[in-house]
């Protein structure tokens, strides 16, 4: 179950990363990546959705 959360969080990163690959710094702490990340993670869990099919920065689960 770990490896399986490491993977996921790894794939969170790189999916985070691919919307716009400039505007995050992956070597580095950054508060808007995080913010990121913690849209996926909601949205993984099913604790949200987004808000329609151009919600690309996930504000549904903000």
């Amino acid at each position: 179950m770990r490896r399986a959360r490491r993977l996921l969080a790894a794939l969170g990163l790189v999916s985070a990363g691919l919307i716009a690959p400039g505007r995050y710094r992956l070597a580095e702490t950054d508060p808007a990546l995080d913010e990121r990340l913690r849209r996926i993670d909601r949205l993984l869990a099913g604790a949200c959705e987004p808000m329609g099919l151009r919600d690309v920065w996930l504000d549904g689960c903000a």
